[in-house]
């Protein structure tokens, strides 16, 4: 299951698309594509993935 994170990063928020992967017990978080600043991001963009 992928789904959009957001990080702060120096006061700015930028978005990723990150997907849950499981090995073995654990479960890591892979970024599968980083979709830029947040605020030049749009919602168009967003529902087209």
């Amino acid at each position: 299951m992928s789904f959009i994170r957001e990080k702060t990063i120096n006061g700015n928020k930028y978005l990723y698309l990150v997907k849950s992967i499981r090995e073995g017990k654990r479960v890591r978080q892979k970024v599968l594509k980083y979709l830029g600043p947040k605020s030049k991001v749009s919602e168009e963009k967003l529902k087209n993935l």
